[in-house]
């Protein structure tokens, strides 16, 4: 079961606008809008949220006509928290009527949703009931009877080369519904990967290579066993080596963050951000299977040789990471919600050469790792205050 999707003009000249102004945070809200369309499992909190009336009237004759009806709260109000992943996008809209998702209002920007969100959603709510007692037919005006027609108007298929495929005459998939075949090993050198969340392509590197799948608006990534990335500091043995995805980002600062779920057996298997100054300067951001067998967050920055930090442990198999270029320097964050960021590591790789940044799976001692990145999304600048959860 799928979900039409309904909106007023206005919506779609704001989706339209922010296509050609910010086209990064478009495909990130058109992926959680084909997501919704198409009902999978994924969208639930924190990605949507039910909203709960607003506290009582501090007015008694307001309060009053609420509770005798004359200002009834609607049922079904909810929030798409969208765009990258902190909710810089909020899109507030209903199941109304039933087999259409009624988009009702937009807020854009951490500012936006710290001030106007209370008023936002009272808007809103008045809007959902002229809608259901047929009063305001601008707020529906627009519909797509599905993903597809919708991603056809704002996401329009562009010539591209699948990785691993040589062909470019076949064209970019849209959002949500990406697919390039695994990348074998031992085929040899490999096509650039492009996928629609990322302004740069990203190449196949290390050894045993890495396999790789774009699914679902996601990064499907399997790494071989016994792979890794550590030197020892003590200077055990030899320093083991990963199949990687890495490409090289804009200049500037800026956050690259990914929701990240492991598929873990062994332990060390992790879904890894990783960045890239070279053979012994690079850093890892983990969503790890500690020796407790509890997955945890873990950061490793290598400088000739590595540390390795395991900061806390969740209670599920997924945790949002995002890696802050920030000047001179970088910052590791995670969050279990995508909208408080506990910062990890605030460090320098020491190094003047450039620095990729990109995905791994790894799995030390086991026999393979899966791990999946969604809600992939590189933005341009950095938090003004790296410690303060945003």
């Amino acid at each position: 079961m799928g979900y039409a999707l309904r909106m007023s003009g206005e919506i779609r000249d704001w989706l339209t606008g922010l296509c050609d102004s910010d086209p990064s945070a478009a495909m990130a809200v058109g992926q959680a809008l084909i997501a919704l369309a198409d009902a999978r499992p994924g969208p639930g909190p924190p990605a949507v949220v039910a909203l709960d009336p607003p506290p009582p009237h501090a007015d008694p004759a307001a309060a009053l006509d609420r509770e005798l009806g004359h200002e009834a709260w609607p049922d079904g109000l909810m929030e798409l928290r969208a765009g990258a992943p902190g909710g810089d996008v909020r899109v507030i809209f209903a199941i109304e009527p039933a087999g259409v998702a009624l988009l009702i209002s937009v807020l854009e920007g951490r500012d936006a949703i710290l001030d106007q969100h209370r008023q936002a959603v009272a808007v809103s709510a008045e809007i959902l009931r002229r809608v259901r007692s047929g009063q305001d037919r601008e707020a529906s005006a627009v519909e797509f009877a599905g993903s597809r027609q919708f991603a056809d108007e704002f996401f329009p298929a562009a010539p591209t080369t699948p990785a691993g495929t040589g062909d470019a005459s076949q064209a970019r998939p849209l959002p949500g519904d990406v697919d390039v075949p695994p990348a074998a090993a031992g085929t040899g050198a490999m096509a650039p990967l492009t996928i629609p969340w990322l302004p740069f392509p990203l190449a196949r590197e290390g050894r045993p290579p890495c396999e790789y799948r774009v699914r679902d608006a996601a990064l499907v990534l399997t790494g071989a066993a016994s792979t890794d990335l550590f030197v020892d500091p003590a200077g055990a043995g030899t320093a083991p080596d990963a199949g990687r995805l890495l490409g090289t980002p804009p200049p500037g600062d800026f956050t690259l963050a990914a929701l990240v779920r492991g598929d873990f057996r062994a332990t060390y298997d992790a879904g890894v951000l990783l960045l890239y100054a070279g053979e012994r300067r690079w850093a890892k951001l983990c969503l790890e299977l500690s020796p407790q067998r509890q997955p945890t967050a873990v950061t490793v920055v290598t400088r000739d040789t590595s540390d390795d930090c395991n900061s806390f442990e969740v209670t599920d198999r997924s945790l949002w990471l995002r890696i802050t270029r920030a000047g001179a320097a970088w910052a590791f964050h995670a969050s279990t919600d995508g909208d408080w960021w506990r910062l990890l590591r605030y460090f320098s790789l020491g190094s003047d050469e450039p620095v990729r940044v990109g995905f791994l799976a790894q799995s030390p001692t086991g026999q393979g790792c899966t791990a999946t990145f969604e809600q992939i999304a590189l933005r341009a600048g950095a938090p003004s205050d790296l410690r303060d959860g945003s």
